[in-house]
């Protein structure tokens, strides 16, 4: 976390701009938004973003460069969610990452001494209600 950053946007935040957040997600989304909405964005380097970034696309490119992966991930498709002429490549993709602090110490994403932020994969998700 780029702390100069947050501590600018925690001085900057009051209830007011909140209260407009939830109305701009309301009226994009269509929908009254029922749960918390987190009020201070997450503020990371360029470099663990890209990091980030890259890691995702080569695992995504190795996943679907594995042909038994693929058919083993055909098979958990129910029948009765089969269309025909379906594609081994998703149409939807998400990647979710942890951040964990790198036990080999280095500071270039961490910036406290703590050692190298580095992003360490949760789950890949390839369906589209992951958007939803």
């Amino acid at each position: 976390m780029i702390a100069e950053l947050r501590q600018v946007f925690n001085d900057k935040y009051d209830a007011k701009s909140y209260a407009k957040l939830l109305q701009l997600l309301e009226t994009r989304s269509g929908t009254k938004i029922e749960f918390r909405v987190a009020e201070t964005p997450v503020f990371l380097p360029r470099q663990l973003l890209d990091d980030i970034s890259q890691a995702g696309a080569e695992l995504t490119n190795r996943l679907l460069a594995w042909p038994q992966y693929i058919a083993q991930a055909q098979k958990t498709i129910p029948d009765a969610y089969r269309i025909a002429g379906d594609s081994t490549h998703p149409n939807f993709l998400t990647a979710d990452f942890a951040l964990v602090r790198n036990e080999n110490g280095g500071d270039r994403n961490a910036g406290d001494g703590k050692g190298a932020l580095v992003p360490r994969l949760v789950e890949i998700q390839a369906f589209p209600s992951v958007y939803s």
